[in-house]
C-alpha cells in the first residue's frame, strides 16, 4: 500500500496532466460540433476496425449458418421475378418502379457489431462514405426492416437499429390508412402499432408492410405479421402486437437503401409546403 501511494505521489503532476488534458479534450468536443463529428468519425473508425477483426473470426466458425441464409434469399429472389431488377459488379442491386425508372439502389453491407437488449440499440456496418453510404439512409436484410443509418465515416457506418426507443417506420396492415410501427425495449422480437381505427378488420397472421410513404424503405417490405390485438380501453383504435420478421439476434448481411428518387420528391413537398 504504502508503495501505491509512493507511485501515485512521484507520477502525481503527470497523472494530473492527463486528466486535465482528456477534461479539456471533453469539454472541445461538447461545444464544437465540428470536434463532435471529428469525434465520432474516429470513433467509429476505430470500433469498426477492431469489431471487424472480431466479426471475421466469429463469422468463420458460423460459414453453415452464413451459406444457408444466402442460399435462402436466393431462393426468395428467384420468386420474386429476377429479371424485375439489373445487378452489376459491385455488390449493388438497382430496383426499377413501375415505369422502369430506377428508385431503389441496393448496397450490400456485412454487420460488424449489432445490440439487441439495450433500451437503445445500434449496429455498426462495413461500409461508408468510400462506398458511396449516407445519413439516413434505410437498412434492410432478405427478411425485414432493420433501422436507419446514422453517422458515416470513410469505410464505416452506425445504424439506429429498428430495435431503438425513438424507432419508427410507416406501415400498412390489413386494410388500414399508412399507420406508425414503434419499438417499446420490451423484446426483440416485438414491435408495437397503437393507431389502427376499430372498424380494421384485422386478424392474427395478417402481414405488415413497409408503406408507400417512405423513402427510408422500399414500399411493400414485410416488416412481419399480427401476433395479437386488443382495443385500447376508452380509445377507437387498436393496440396491435408485431411479430417482427427479421431475427436481429442472427443479422449477418444486410443492404443499404440509396432512395434515389427522395430528394425529388421532397424538393416538390417542399415547393408545395411554401405555396
Amino acid at each position: 500500500m504504502r508503495n501505491l501511494f509512493s507511485f501515485i505521489t512521484a507520477y502525481f503532476s503527470f497523472f494530473l496532466f492527463v486528466f486535465l488534458e482528456l477534461l479539456a479534450g471533453s469539454l472541445i468536443v461538447q461545444e464544437s460540433s465540428f470536434h463532435q463529428s471529428a469525434y465520432n468519425n474516429a470513433a467509429i473508425n476505430l470500433t469498426g476496425n477492431v469489431m471487424k477483426t472480431y466479426a471475421g473470426v466469429q463469422s468463420y466458425f458460423h460459414l453453415k449458418a452464413i451459406n444457408d441464409s444466402l442460399a435462402h434469399e436466393n431462393a426468395r429472389l428467384r420468386e420474386h421475378q429476377l429479371d424485375a431488377y439489373q445487378f452489376s459488379s459491385d455488390s449493388t442491386k438497382l430496383v426499377l418502379d413501375s415505369l422502369g425508372r430506377p428508385a431503389f439502389k441496393y448496397i450490400s453491407a456485412k454487420v460488424v457489431s449489432n445490440t439487441t437488449t439495450a433500451l437503445n440499440n445500434y449496429i455498426l456496418l462495413d461500409k461508408g462514405k468510400a462506398d458511396g453510404i449516407q445519413s439516413n439512409w434505410g437498412v434492410i436484410c432478405p427478411n425485414g426492416v432493420v433501422g436507419v443509418v446514422k453517422d458515416v465515416s470513410e469505410h464505416f457506418c452506425s445504424v439506429i437499429s429498428l430495435l431503438h426507443n425513438k424507432s419508427k417506420v410507416s406501415v400498412r396492415v390489413a386494410k388500414s390508412n399508412f399507420v406508425s410501427m414503434t419499438w417499446k425495449g420490451y423484446n426483440a422480437s416485438y414491435a408495437q402499432i397503437e393507431d389502427i381505427a376499430k372498424h380494421v378488420p384485422l386478424k392474427k397472421g395478417d402481414t405488415v408492410y413497409t408503406s408507400s410513404e417512405t423513402w427510408f424503405y422500399p414500399p411493400n417490405l414485410m416488416v412481419g405479421t399480427v401476433d395479437k390485438f386488443e382495443l385500447t380501453e376508452g380509445s377507437n383504435f387498436y393496440f396491435v402486437k408485431v411479430k417482427l420478421s427479421t431475427d436481429f439476434s442472427n443479422l449477418n448481411f444486410v443492404y443499404v437503401v440509396n432512395p434515389l428518387l427522395r430528394n425529388e420528391v421532397d424538393s416538390l413537398q417542399s415547393k408545395m409546403k411554401d405555396e
